[in-house]
């Protein structure tokens, strides 16, 4: 992987004496999340191009990924780091670690045990009745070249199992990305799995994370018409479940996992979801205490 030299004059103050910095595609994440503004990324990519003459044709557009040879930030995580520039998301982190210090670590507690309960009890196969009109919500995953991951395919083959044990059950793909979207994606993998012609299926491929997915399937949902399952997998239904509680979506959730059975793996991104509902809760209850409009705009 060639390695270049360069002064990154730029961003820094004119005050400030400019050091050589050693910089790979792989550092370039830790470079962009540096940056103040979409403008100094853009003047970082541009040295790095005349540095290996490496050809950048154009910055994309805010929602497209930033690619190039060697080098590329995912639509998602393009994404994440305009939320890190939000200032209204660092509010809600600064008052999420004073209320953690307050605390001593207590409200952290309580929502790791609030997830983990969720996790473990969540059913794989929820209770519908065959009378009553029920909607499938399918939460998408970031794939890498078109191709869903472990998780990814358990979300696809619980939802082909649902589909196939209900033939009421209506199903909602949620999840944008470029082509192909995670949406179109799970369409792809239900359809080559065996899923009936005659299935009910609504693609959701604008959204870039849980609270879009959630945002944009409520237009889509037709009021009182039925049951709403939230299909995910286990580590990640408390964020869903908490989402939909703030859009006034009534609903269950439903497992991916047949069996409840973490393993390290599991347990650290269970503990990962609890320090970002400790977030976002603290944000948002942030929100509401100052009336802020815009902000609470965000989370509804």
């Amino acid at each position: 992987m060639p390695q270049v030299f360069f002064h990154s004059t730029d961003s820094l103050p004119k005050s400030r004496p400019c050091h050589p910095r050693r910089v790979t595609p792989r550092c370039l994440c830790r470079l962009a999340r540096r940056a103040r503004s979409d403008d100094n990324v853009r003047r970082l990519l541009q040295r790095l191009q005349t540095c290996a003459s490496w050809r950048i044709s154009s910055w994309p557009e805010p929602h497209s990924p930033v690619s190039t040879p060697g080098f590329q930030v995912s639509f998602r995580r393009a994404h994440r780091f305009r939320l890190l520039r939000d200032t209204d998301a660092l509010q809600g982190l600064v008052v999420a670690l004073l209320l953690l210090a307050v605390t001593g670590g207590l409200l952290y507690v309580y929502y790791a045990i609030r997830v983990w309960n969720i996790a473990r009890r969540a059913p794989a196969w929820p209770d519908l009745d065959p009378q009553r009109p029920a909607r499938l919500l399918l939460f998408g995953k970031r794939c890498e070249d078109g191709e869903p991951d472990g998780d990814f395919q358990q979300r696809i083959q619980r939802a082909l199992a649902l589909a196939g044990r209900h033939p009421q059950l209506e199903l909602l793909l949620l999840g944008g990305g470029p082509h192909p979207t995670e949406a179109e994606v799970a369409e792809r993998e239900l359809r080559a799995a065996g899923l009936s012609e005659a299935a009910r299926i609504t693609l959701e491929d604008q959204s870039r994370d849980t609270l879009e997915n959630l945002r944009h399937a409520r237009s889509l949902l037709r009021e009182g018409e039925g049951d709403v399952l939230l299909l995910s997998s286990r580590y990640h239904l408390a964020r869903c479940s908490l989402f939909a509680q703030w859009l006034g979506i009534e609903h269950r959730v439903c497992a991916a996992e047949e069996h409840w059975a973490p393993g390290w793996r599991e347990r650290g991104r269970l503990l990962l979801e609890a320090a970002y509902m400790v977030w976002v809760e603290s944000g948002r209850a942030w929100a509401r205490l100052l009336g802020s409009e815009r902000m609470l705009a965000k989370v509804s």
